[in-house]
């Protein structure tokens, strides 16, 4: 069984965020069979930006030859409909890529496509390639939240007062791209229970690879380091370190000397450089960009905090802390989309003064850090692990009425690796 995974940009080199889930979608897609993988450039000059996949049967840049009029009359067309209208465009290069590999391949069956830029990019609406595909459209996070929460938040009047218009009429545009799949996948049950308007939706909850056992992960009490990771590209992660550091920081290192703060991130070097020299005089805070590997940050830290306050989806770095054994202080929002199992031992700030106090016992309290990091990779493992997210995914699939069905083998071995992790966590 072959498939095609169209994503954007070069998120399959990304490190955090949905680098992360693309990358274990990818490895999932290489154990049905040969993998094509289409990267959508929006622009010429952001080819070179998209590093070569390896170890696929294929890898295509693709630029989306979208100019900006083009752009701006497809969402005027659509905010006009109020998402009622399907506005389809010509064809374009990724939709004539897309054809090609489906007309001289027989092998493939399955087109994965990740967000809703991919879906929109690739202009398939009403062309006749979906009806020999099985479609898996994975929105992982709701877009139209993520674009309210930045119009609610906006410095300019007129955005935040047409935020209620444009979050209408893109959920309707969600709903319509989701009804023209197979089925769509969502990071959280709250996304799913708000969106199930007729499409075949289900919850594919966000995953991280399980570290290597045998690595020997320093234990959380042996560091007094506290860690932020999140990309700069994002403004609500922005914001979220910064109302930590003004709120919160000054007081924990007034109480703990010792401690650091590690902030690490991709995206944009001048957003962290612009951060850097805003907190240039803030005690003990390290910026890190684009940093080889994450091992080594989650290795040496006390604990991790998530102050994000708005957005969607549930946070893969919320899960990454969780599969590395450390303790996590996180907002009301960022414990969203998780097993309770894993919520109950969150420390969930309600306000600054609760992670004050939280930050403040983890530093204290080693044997607490080292108990509630251990109780978090148990639960990680056993909700959010690489199994469980395959297995899920496998149901989905063999549930879709287009043919042909998953192979039965295919199946069969992860059932037996499911209960075998299931038998071992138990």
């Amino acid at each position: 069984m072959g498939s095609i995974l169209v994503v954007e940009g070069a998120v399959l080199s990304k490190l955090n965020g949905g680098g992360v889930r693309s990358r274990i979608i990818l490895s999932m897609l290489k154990g049905l069979g040969e993998v094509h993988v289409i990267s959508i450039a929006k622009k010429p000059r952001h080819v070179n930006r998209i590093e070569k996949v390896e170890s696929v049967a294929s890898h295509s840049v693709v630029v989306a030859n979208q100019s900006k009029f083009k752009t701006i009359l497809y969402r005027a067309q659509e905010f006009i409909s109020f998402g009622k209208n399907n506005v389809t465009l010509p064809a374009n290069d990724v939709t004539l890529k897309i054809e090609s590999l489906v007309n001289n391949n027989e092998n493939i069956d399955l087109l994965v496509l990740r967000y809703i830029n991919a879906w929109e990019l690739s202009r398939l609406q009403g062309r006749q390639v979906l009806d020999r595909l099985c479609v898996w459209l994975d929105l992982d996070d709701r877009a139209d939240k993520i674009l309210f929460s930045k119009m609610k938040h906006s410095r300019f009047w007129l955005k935040r007062k047409m935020a209620n218009r444009a979050f209408s009429t893109r959920t309707r545009a969600l709903a319509q791209a989701a009804n023209a799949s197979d089925f769509c996948s969502l990071a959280s049950e709250v996304d799913v229970a708000g969106f199930s308007i007729g499409a075949n939706i289900i919850e594919l909850a966000n995953v991280v690879p399980t570290p290597d056992e045998q690595s020997n992960l320093r234990a959380p009490s042996l560091s007094q380091n506290i860690v932020f990771v999140g990309s700069y590209d994002w403004p609500l992660n922005v914001t979220a370190i910064a109302w930590f550091i003004d709120n919160c920081w000054p007081e924990i290192t007034a109480r703990f000397p010792d401690a650091k703060l590690n902030v690490v991130g991709t995206g944009k070097k001048s957003i962290c450089d612009a951060l850097k020299h805003k907190y240039y005089a803030a005690n003990a805070v390290l910026w890190h960009w684009n940093v080889p590997e994450l091992n080594s940050v989650y290795a040496d830290c006390r604990m991790v905090i998530s102050s994000v306050q708005h957005g969607s989806g549930s946070k893969i770095k919320v899960i990454e802390a969780a599969a590395y054994a450390r303790p996590i202080v996180v907002s009301p929002h960022s414990q969203r989309g998780l097993d309770p199992s894993m919520t109950k031992t969150l420390e969930v700030g309600e306000n600054a003064n609760d992670f004050i106090a939280y930050c403040a016992e983890y530093l204290s309290q080693p044997e607490k850090a080292d108990a509630d990091g251990r109780a978090l990779k148990n639960a990680q493992r056993r909700y959010n692990s690489e199994h469980t997210f395959a297995n899920a995914t496998y149901a989905a699939l063999s549930k879709t009425e287009t043919p042909p069905a998953i192979p039965k083998e295919v199946l069969a071995n992860f059932s037996v690796a499911s209960i075998q992790l299931n038998e071992v966590q138990k």
